[in-house]
């Protein structure tokens, strides 16, 4: 970074300052990404981290409304502000996903993001997930565990497991869409029958029309 644009951030933090002493939220946040984005080092991500836990509740609404999901869902810097408060508790859910999901995008998208910033998986197993079915992020958690699972035959045993368990549709709809070609033809049968007894969305809506493409090799492994 050049002095010029340097210089040109430590005026503009400088004119944040008054802002932050009078508890504006936006001010918060706009210092929280310049040290985050703009400078980077590890002592600004902290001094990023301390901003916006410092947010006052009152300015929570304003902040998710500027820095919205709504029409910024690739933006990093949104899912930035709202994995903050996510973090610190100042919102219960986000339409990013679960902290864990936006975590691994943030670390992939920014490549000064730090390793003690980053949330741990919070489960080891589908069954851990489900545990959790009466908790408000149940879904998120779901699709975030989905999305994450090695695409391979125990992958797809250890859903039909919970199937079995478990009317998700969810489950069906991650079974069906990406990890169909690991199972038998005769476990494809049984999923797209109990799939059409339970469920009133068509199976080719989760399917893309395509024909079956169960009993593959892979399925056959282990």
């Amino acid at each position: 970074m050049g002095k010029e644009a340097a210089f040109s951030l430590v005026q503009e933090l400088s004119m944040l300052r008054d802002g932050i002493q009078a508890n504006r939220p936006g001010p918060f946040v706009h210092a929280a990404l310049i040290f985050a984005l703009s400078l980077g080092t590890e002592e600004d991500w902290h001094l990023a981290d301390g901003l916006m836990k410092l947010v006052p509740p009152a300015g929570v609404a304003p902040i998710q409304r500027r820095w919205s999901y709504e029409g910024h869902r690739d933006s990093l810097e949104c899912m930035l502000v709202h994995y903050f408060l996510l973090r610190h508790h100042k919102i219960d859910r986000s339409g990013y996903g679960t902290a864990e999901a936006m975590s691994r995008r943030l670390a992939a998208g920014i490549a000064t993001f730090p390793e003690w910033l980053r949330t741990a998986p919070r489960f080891s197993s589908l069954a851990e997930v489900f545990e959790n079915f009466l908790q408000d992020d149940f879904e998120d958690s779901l699709t975030a565990y989905l999305a994450e699972m090695p695409r391979n035959r125990a992958s797809a045993q250890e859903i039909l497991e919970e199937m079995g368990q478990w009317d998700e549709w969810l489950l069906y709809q991650a079974l069906l869409q990406d990890f169909r070609g690991f199972l038998t033809k005769e476990e494809m049968g049984r999923v797209t029958e109990d799939y059409t007894k339970k469920f009133s969305v068509p199976l080719s809506a989760i399917m893309d029309g395509k024909p079956d493409e169960g009993g593959t090799e892979s399925a056959k492994e282990e």
